[in-house]
């Protein structure tokens, strides 16, 4: 884990500040049986179990992809079209629109990552700092790769702004129109973002009801 994850600033004040916890450190040991259930292993492999429940299903998109081709609205249909011939389903792709699933290109753990920005030296590259921040290189200390970024998911992103890695985007939008010139060196007219923000729309599933907890 890197700085700075999780607003820790390394690994050990993460799992020192959960086993401060008494209640914590019994419900790890109910569930990791050993001298130390409170790992930072054990912590991933929590949080993994529960972002495999956040499943969301039944969107428009999905809705089409089974058959049902009212479920696109003309502009959505539109924007699915131009997402594929803009190039974006070149990394965005598969079940999650992130690329590859562990067991097609690499293993399980292991991500789909992309250069960002793949062409450098428009505006955007200082006007969002685009250039500031050097990706996976932070974590691995390897050249080879600086500026390489996990490539995310597009399921329910007209809910997560701000927009990339250091929220400098306001709008999907933008987004849409950045990506185009520093990954595809495209630049869209209005009306194909438009088209494109409304297909993004189309990846808005239904969430699960999620219940607050009782935090120790």
């Amino acid at each position: 884990m890197s700085a700075g994850a999780m607003a820790m600033p390394d690994e050990a004040t993460l799992s020192a500040r959960l086993d401060s916890n008494p209640e914590y450190r019994t419900e790890f040991g109910d569930v990791f049986r050993g001298n130390a259930p409170i790992s930072l292993d054990n912590i991933a492999a929590s949080l993994a179990s529960f972002l495999r429940t956040l499943v969301t299903p039944n969107s428009p998109f999905d809705r089409y992809l089974g058959g049902e081709a009212a479920a696109l609205t003309p502009s959505a249909a539109r924007g699915f079209h131009q997402f594929v011939e803009t190039g974006c389903a070149s990394c965005h792709f598969w079940v999650n629109m992130a690329g590859p699933v562990p067991g097609l290109a690499f293993g399980m753990g292991e991500g789909f990552y992309e250069l960002f920005p793949n062409f450098v030296g428009s505006p955007y590259d200082a006007r969002y700092h685009l250039m500031d921040e050097m990706g996976r290189y932070a974590v691995t200390q390897n050249e080879a790769h600086r500026r390489l970024w996990r490539v995310a998911s597009l399921r329910n992103i007209a809910l997560t702004a701000p927009y990339f890695h250091n929220g400098s985007v306001a709008t999907l939008a933008e987004a849409v129109r950045v990506m185009a010139r520093t990954e595809l060196n495209q630049e869209l007219g209005p009306a194909e973002v438009d088209d494109i923000v409304s297909f993004l729309h189309s990846l808005t599933g239904e969430h699960p009801t999620q219940t607050a907890p009782q935090l120790p």
